[in-house]
């Protein structure tokens, strides 16, 4: 991934421009992106798990429980 590979240059121009905190900041946004993009992913795959789940429940004829 293109944040990793700036992460492995990123003490070149902190040495060049110490008092430049830019590119620091923009891999922590990007990092951060790419952490929320993976939670979303994660969810959308359990939420399809689920209606699937549902989906096999009403065909065969079982009565879901309510849970309290």
């Amino acid at each position: 991934m293109a944040a990793d590979c700036a992460q492995h240059v990123l003490h070149y121009f902190e040495q060049a421009q110490p008092n430049d905190d830019r590119p620091r900041q923009s891999l922590s946004v990007e990092y951060r992106s790419i952490w929320c993009m993976n939670l979303y992913n994660k969810i959308g795959l359990v939420f399809k798990e689920v209606r699937h789940g549902l989906h096999f429940t009403e065909r065969s004829g079982v009565k879901g429980e309510t849970v309290a």
